[in-house]
């Protein structure tokens, strides 16, 4: 019968649920409620599985500290009021950062409830009380609301338990080089904040040329979960860039039908090398330099090393040009080489601005 509750509710549970509550992870009443059931559960847990749990495979036994003790139970079985205990003390330790820990601690509550209720029932041969069921069953939506916790839990990246936060894993050391380069040169620095729990820094390249850099993270919380992490940097200026575009993914087909006959462009081949894709919409009536679009391919192979991925992308935007890194595998310390990626992309728009327009009170939006 165990067996049966416990598999309607992991498959309810870890379906379409989870995403939901996932995507709430940020919203303050729902941590409030999770914060409130985790606690309630480890307390629950520990008590009960200590002193209250019973089987009909060990008449007169009543817990699993009795039933190490004077009942034949293998110790390891007083682990799971161990754990479930540290994850209730954590829950309520004031550490910024310490819901990941939580919900590590809760995944251990989970597996060890079913271990030992396994254990304590004899392979499903004897029955249990209530209260041995109801722990086994609670330690289930524990791992889960407190997984929500973590996904939502953004300390700052110098706290002292940010290495172990969920949301910063595959991307610590990243952060912490995208802040020191603000730090390096006087830049403004917010975050991590928002959804994404993004880092945000802002200054000038040059007076003409203000930057804006985020760097982020989706989790998306499902039973196929994913993580997917995002580098975005702007640069501004005081033309309006003419459409474009370079990524190792040509346009959409879409975009070629609509401006076939307008749109320029090429490839940009090396060997062993993905091949990279540029084009630009001129204006109607523009005619562009010569020289153009093969200084638009050098200036796109300079850029290669940028452009790793076929999610990876560099367009115009209104008075600026944007560049976004999209990847699967984290953030390094090497994609936080800010000063080399300005760089480029200052050397990008120069380009660009030669054959954009400049608008009447153009003021550089990035």
């Amino acid at each position: 019968m165990l067996s049966g509750v416990l598999q309607n509710l992991l498959q309810s549970l870890f379906g379409d649920s989870i995403e939901r509550m996932g995507g709430l992870s940020h919203n303050r009443a729902i941590r409030a409620i999770c914060l409130i059931f985790v606690l309630a559960s480890s307390v629950f847990i520990t008590v009960a599985s200590a002193f209250f749990w019973t089987t009909a495979r060990v008449p007169g036994v009543t817990g699993l500290w009795q039933y190490t003790q004077h009942g034949g139970g293998a110790g390891w079985l007083m682990l799971l009021t161990v754990v479930a205990a540290v994850t209730a003390l954590l829950t309520l330790t004031p550490l910024p950062g310490r819901f990941s820990l939580v919900a590590t601690f809760s995944a251990a509550t989970f597996a060890l409830a079913l271990a030992s209720g396994a254990v304590f029932q004899g392979g499903g041969q004897y029955a249990l009380n209530l209260v041995t069921t109801l722990s086994i069953i609670a330690s289930i939506p524990l791992a889960i609301f407190a997984l929500v916790l973590a996904v939502g839990d953004a300390p700052p990246i110098g706290a002292p338990l940010a290495r172990f936060s969920l949301i910063y894993w595959g991307r610590l050391k990243h952060l912490r080089a995208v802040r020191d380069f603000a730090s390096a040169h006087g830049w403004s620095v917010r975050g991590p904040v928002g959804r994404q729990a993004a880092l945000m820094l802002s200054g000038d390249y040059d007076p003409q040329h203000p930057v804006k850099v985020s760097s982020g993270t989706v989790f998306v919380l499902s039973s196929s979960a994913s993580v997917t992490y995002t580098l975005n940097t702007q640069m501004g200026s005081p033309r309006d860039i003419l459409s474009f575009r370079i990524s190792p993914e040509p346009a959409p087909k879409q975009t070629q039908q609509q401006f076939q006959g307008r749109m320029v462009g090429g490839t940009s081949e090396v060997a062993r090398k993905p091949t990279l894709y540029y084009y630009v919409l001129p204006e109607s009536g523009q005619a562009l330099p010569a020289t153009f679009l093969e200084r638009m391919r050098q200036v796109a192979e300079a850029g290669r090393g940028f452009l790793p991925g076929k999610t990876d992308i560099v367009r115009a935007t209104p008075f600026g040009l944007s560049y976004t890194r999209v990847t699967y595998r984290g953030l390094s310390a090497r994609d936080a080489d800010l000063e080399s990626l300005l760089r480029w992309m200052r050397e990008l728009v120069a380009l660009m601005e030669e054959v954009s327009p400049a608008k009447p009170s153009a003021t550089p939006q990035p």
